[in-house]
């Protein structure tokens, strides 16, 4: 059984004070750190696919079960999104929302860590959470399942820990809804399950609350939050194609079991992913993570970490991040993506908690080691050397989260030809023609012409898009009115139709490393 920090059942004012004081500077340091290069850096991608299907939810009546028929995925922050349209267009607005859930997320960890190992541990644990890349980058700037995954799956674990040390019921009621909504935004969250009940199940409040009343009331409440999922593949929605739901979705989980089977792939996958989460960088076969001094220094943090708080029978950390390594590689094999550990980084509020309620707990522990030296000695120096590498690590992470968005701005990475090009089409007034062949040519992620759709759909601009040469060479001397054609150099030099094609200031964009040069033209009437 866990053993909670003493808590004052009636605390005095000056302690909630401080409390309170820590809640506000955690996330307000969370906030503060995630606002430099909100809406410049990453580059749009694959978020602006929920755009379309928020103003899908809007205009044309689209009430989604599951995102885009995959059959995994609830349509939760689909539904989310389309509140946030109704209220407003600006194009800052999603990733608003993702700054915010980002921000949250970073005070739930100081919550839980706070109440697992006391206000030390949890500022510790939200301060490298904080500024390490995966949860800046992934999580707060760019809006996506795993955006709202990670706030819905923190909220869960804080609560199934409320509820174990009070032997709250309402609280494990509230887990049962939050870990609901989790699975149903992302189907990885699942692997956290059977280390959290197994956990929950140890403590002997948890495990009252588990066979009573309490334990029927959370798992009900867990598949009512999950029940979009369950209804579709119960046969209330159709897949691709109009074809029934269990269908398709059978065909794509057969596959992803088969990959499963490839076990020890995917566990050594996930274990370079989270050494790459752990680090803030994403290293390559060139430059493995193995060479890396700030991996190193955080491997070393968190073994110490979960070893320390074991130790000290505060084991939540320990089950929750043993279930993601053992339970990941069953269900997908690969984690990398263009902007780091996506899926493996679901595991950092579990491994950045370990790191904080070991450290909080080290100095005692040096103490104890050391007995012959004077105790007060002995406290200061295991206190100087717990913050010397905290610093070093925190100052590490925050400076390759800095370094990243230099690069990335220096190459030309950034939204700024996207922004600046969507707002000359709209403020014309007039209808745009999209060249669809303008795709970034490593084939990673959305590319500036499906960006673009999505931007002026979110904005209500009426835009047609032509996905190949071809079609648009076709397409375009049917249109008989003014209209902004935004099209690859490639595709502009076999255009029939180029004459009527004028260039508009400051419409040009010049190639970058993975996406060729394109530009905005005002089509002229016949």
């Amino acid at each position: 059984m866990d053993a909670f920090p003493a808590a004052s059942p009636t605390p005095s004012s000056s302690s909630r004070r401080v409390e309170l004081a820590c809640v506000c500077l955690v996330l307000a340091a969370a906030a503060l750190v995630r606002w430099p290069y909100l809406q410049r850096i990453p580059r749009f991608t694959d978020e602006v696919q929920l755009w379309r299907l928020a103003v899908d939810v809007l205009r044309e009546g689209y009430r989604p079960l599951v995102f885009e028929d995959t059959g995994y995925n609830g349509a939760l922050i689909i539904y989310l999104l389309a509140g946030l349209r109704w209220f407003t267009a600006s194009l800052a607005a999603p990733r608003l929302l993702a700054w915010a859930l980002g921000s949250v997320s970073v005070l739930l960890v100081y919550l839980l860590g706070r109440d697992l190992g006391g206000r030390r541990a949890g500022l510790i644990a939200a301060s490298l959470f904080g500024v390490t890349a995966t949860p800046v980058l992934v999580y707060s700037h760019v809006l996506h399942m795993t955006s709202l995954a990670v706030p819905l799956l923190c909220f869960g674990f804080w609560a199934v820990a409320r509820a174990a040390r009070d032997g709250s019921g309402p609280w494990l009621a509230l887990a049962g809804v939050s870990l609901g909504l989790a699975l149903q935004t992302h189907p990885l969250c699942a692997a956290f399950m059977p280390g959290l009940a197994l956990w929950l199940w140890r403590q002997h409040r948890g495990r009252a609350l588990l066979v009573g009343r309490w334990g029927a009331v959370a798992l009900a409440l867990s598949l009512l939050a999950y029940s979009p999922v369950l209804l579709y593949h119960l046969g209330f929605g159709t897949g691709p194609n109009g074809a029934p739901a269990l269908s398709g979705v059978a065909e794509d989980l057969a596959s992803h079991w088969a990959k499963g089977l490839r076990y020890r792939e995917g566990l050594t996958n996930l274990l370079r992913s989270l050494a790459d989460a752990l680090g803030g960088k994403a290293h390559s076969l060139a430059d493995p993570a193995s060479r890396d001094p700030l991996v190193w220094l955080m491997m070393l943090l968190l073994a110490a970490g979960l070893w320390t708080a074991a130790r000290r029978g505060r084991t939540l950390p320990v089950f929750l991040a043993a279930s993601a390594v053992i339970c990941l590689p069953l269900i997908m094999t690969g984690y990398q993506n263009t902007l780091l550990a996506r899926y493996s980084g679901l595991t950092l509020p579990a491994l950045h908690l370990g790191i904080g309620l070991g450290a909080a707990d080290w100095p005692r522990t040096v103490q104890s080691a050391l007995k012959s030296v004077g105790a007060g000695q002995v406290r200061m120096l295991g206190a100087g050397l717990v913050a010397l590498l905290l610093t070093v690590a925190g100052g590490g992470l925050a400076g390759r989260l800095a370094g990243f968005y230099r690069a990335e701005d220096l190459a030309r990475r950034s939204n700024d030809d996207l922004l600046r090009i969507a707002a000359l089409a709209e403020g014309s007034g007039q209808p745009v023609v999209l060249d669809g062949s303008i795709r970034r040519t490593n084939g990673q992620g959305t590319g500036p012409s499906g960006v673009l759709q999505g931007i002026f759909i979110w904005r209500g601009v009426a835009v047609k898009k032509r996905s190949e040469p071809e079609e648009l060479d076709a397409y375009l001397p049917a249109v008989d009115w003014p209209a902004q054609v935004i099209v690859a150099d490639a595709t502009l030099d076999v255009l029939d139709a180029r004459p009527r094609l004028q260039p508009v200031t400051g419409g040009r964009v010049a190639p970058i490393s993975d996406v060729g040069g394109w530009g905005l033209f005002r089509l002229e009437p016949h």
